[in-house]
């Protein structure tokens, strides 16, 4: 048995799911039944076709009727309690509503995305360097062995990810999120005889690539008009978006610039890249 009650939330309907109802009777002599009546009911919000639980009511009494021909009848007062009994569980639901409302994300009106600093304290001991543009890369981060049969020198594997935490407040789904960009030493390698400081300045630009792409990813998400019951999938969908976008970019990048052997699109993407990234590093270095 199903039915649906609307309260004042003005986006969704709430689910009443009846998992118990049970009326009982015994003879309490041969003028008269006594009887209990059991209820469990079970609270659902249903949004977009989805149904999510929210609580549970367990409710019912006790009552007692005369015999008579119409007894396997519901009576006026069997009706009467069960009526008084659905009453209640929606008082209930309506005070659990107005106590736990504002803090379920459920039953959330919004999301609200706030970004704290990626920035992670470097630790030179440690296998990555994280995306610093007052620590630019090394050569001493390019760990791996080198790897033989390719046509350029050298490879950092730079990459980015996400972090978040979310609480509901007020209806509000507020989502804290950090952004990372990083450098791994044990992917990333370098044929000695390649170490100079042009060729390094190529690797850099993948790693502000990577940085730039982060940058975008995060504007992408402030631009959405992200809904509390699918901001999660819609971030992660964006996230990996964003991750295809960087890796395409990254290939053209070495294509265009034929891995740095073409200087004047080495040039060209130099000067690209930093008038891109230089405006996010002035607001979050």
């Amino acid at each position: 048995m199903k039915t649906a009650a609307r309260p004042d939330t003005g986006r969704w309907a709430v689910v009443v799911r009846v998992k118990t109802l049970v009326f009982s009777e015994k003879l309490s002599n041969s003028k008269q039944a006594e009887g209990t009546l059991t209820v469990k009911l079970a609270f659902e919000v249903l949004r977009n076709g989805v149904r999510s639980p929210l609580t549970e009511y367990e409710g019912g009494g006790r009552f007692s009727r005369p015999l008579s021909s119409a007894a396997l009848k519901p009576t006026e007062l069997q009706e009467t309690l069960l009526r008084q009994t659905l009453e209640s569980s929606l008082r209930y639901l309506d005070q659990w509503l107005s106590l736990n409302g504002p803090t379920r994300e459920v039953l959330a009106r919004s999301v609200r995305i706030r970004f704290r600093s990626g920035f992670t304290v470097q630790s030179e001991r440690g296998d990555t360097v994280h995306y610093d543009p007052r620590r630019p890369l090394r050569w001493a981060d390019f760990k791996a062995a080198p790897r033989s049969g390719k046509n350029y020198g050298a490879a950092v594997f730079s990459s980015f990810g996400y972090e978040a935490t979310a609480h509901t407040v007020g209806g509000v789904v507020e989502v804290n999120m950090a952004v990372k960009v990083y450098q791994l030493k044990d992917q990333s390698w370098v044929w000695p005889a390649a170490k100079n400081d042009y060729a390094l300045r190529h690797e850099q630009l993948h790693f502000d690539i990577t940085r730039l792409v982060a940058e975008r990813f995060k504007q992408k998400i402030i631009a959405e008009a992200l809904e509390p019951d699918e901001y999660d999938a819609r971030i992660q969908f964006i996230f990996l978006d964003s991750f295809r976008e960087m890796n395409k970019v990254q290939e053209t990048y070495d294509e265009e610039t034929a891995h740095s052997i073409n200087r004047a699109a080495q040039a060209r993407w130099d000067a690209k890249i930093t008038a891109e990234l230089t405006p996010f590093l002035a607001q979050n270095p």
